[in-house]
């Protein structure tokens, strides 16, 4: 008993700061509030899997790539801008040239070189017709596509015109819609009249035909555009030729 008062005697303060230590420590393992321990608490890589419960790292695992399949389609983008022809596409074009102007019963207008693809040529008109002999006609411009081939056909199909002289309604541009028609020995025509006027009009025709012989077939695409606003008188066409197959 002696022995044991005088180690309390020389050590005593000691021993008051371990009972404090442990008493600290046993506070802080049973006194933290709910969820107050964060990733500044966690000494780095004292977590390790062994101690993570059963089947939390496949809870925290995404699927593997590829096994969820795709995901619902997005909205369609905006059209794009229209490509360029293609390598064997041949344009068919001339912007607002001026028309002859035919005044004498039976005059033909002049044909205008535009475009040779495969066997087939390609000429085009433009023309103000002024006849007054021997009667007065109306007065109407005219531009046409003229194809030519030896033994050839073309077939003209979904050609859309428009003028805007609608007598019912003078606010409204008169479109009519032609469905396909039966096939033409070459040499043939296509072509866009403005209505008979006494004023500024224009008129358009816009579609496709299909020439062919025994041995070529081609699309042709065309814009037949006349203007006689302002005292134009003018043409244009806008197309192409390509070979089909």
């Amino acid at each position: 008993m002696a022995r044991l008062t005088v180690y309390l005697k020389q050590h005593h303060w000691g021993l008051i700061a371990t009972c404090i230590a442990l008493t600290g420590t046993a506070y802080a393992a049973t006194s933290l509030p709910a969820n107050s321990v964060g990733s500044r608490q966690i000494k780095k890589e004292a977590v390790t899997k062994a101690k993570l419960r059963a089947g939390l790292l496949d809870e925290l695992t995404g699927a593997a790539p590829g096994s969820a399949g795709p995901g619902s389609p997005g909205q369609d983008g905006p059209t794009g801008p229209r490509g360029p022809s293609g390598p064997n596409a041949v344009s068919l074009r001339v912007n607002d040239v001026q028309s002859e102007t035919l005044t004498e019963f039976g005059s033909q207008p002049t044909l205008q070189p535009l475009a040779q693809f495969g066997p087939f040529t390609a000429t085009y008109t433009c023309a103000l017709f002024n006849i007054q002999y021997p009667i007065a006609s109306p007065v109407f411009l005219t531009a046409g596509i003229r194809i030519s081939g030896l033994g050839g056909t073309m077939q003209t199909a979904a050609i859309n015109t428009i003028d805007d002289s609608n007598s019912d309604d003078p606010g409204t541009p008169y479109s009519e819609n032609f469905a396909s028609s039966g096939g033409a020995s070459l040499p043939a025509e296509i072509a866009a009249m403005s209505p008979p006027f006494s004023g500024d009009h224009y008129g358009r025709s816009v579609g496709r035909a299909e020439v062919y012989t025994d041995d070529a077939l081609w699309e042709v695409t065309f814009h037949l555009f006349v203007d006689s606003r302002l005292d134009r008188h003018s043409c244009s066409i806008w197309g192409a030729a390509y070979p089909v197959g």
